[in-house]
């Protein structure tokens, strides 16, 4: 499978001043066929869902939240670059982040600047881990 997207990396600024090699860089890679699959037409060759990223160290330095955090910033203020990913290949997969609980989770969700989804209604008790982060609903089905 080709893919449309092989890698893409940028440039940060400091981040609390210090200087962290401030260059994040993703790779695509494939997933198993019955994970990923290739569109056709009227699609372009090659384009594939979910578009599955991999978070490249670099210069030997960890992959750190705050740097994965910016660069999605950074990235979107260039014209919205994950939007038009996300428009194109329908999902988009990161792999080797260091999200590790729900307010890491939240935090890097924010990052995409999307507005926020606010559940108005809802009859189940959903508590909220993180901003914007909630457990599954788990009660059981309506009975007719």
């Amino acid at each position: 499978m080709t893919m449309t997207l092989s890698s893409f990396s940028t440039t940060l600024p400091k981040l609390d001043g210090l200087d962290q090699s401030n260059t994040f860089a993703s790779e695509a890679f494939e997933l198993h066929e019955s994970n990923q699959r290739e569109f056709g037409p009227p699609h372009q060759s090659g384009t594939v869902s979910p578009l599955a990223l991999r978070s490249t160290p670099q210069h030997d330095n960890p992959i750190t939240l705050d740097s994965a955090v910016q660069a999605i910033k950074t990235l979107q203020a260039q014209g919205g670059f994950l939007t038009q990913k996300l428009a194109t290949h329908g999902t988009l997969l990161f792999r080797g982040l260091p999200v590790h609980t729900a307010h890491d989770f939240s935090k890097f969700a924010h990052a995409f600047g999307y507005k926020t989804h606010d559940i108005i209604g809802i009859v189940v008790n959903r508590p909220e881990l993180a901003p914007n982060v909630a457990i599954a609903n788990e009660a059981p089905l309506p009975r007719p």
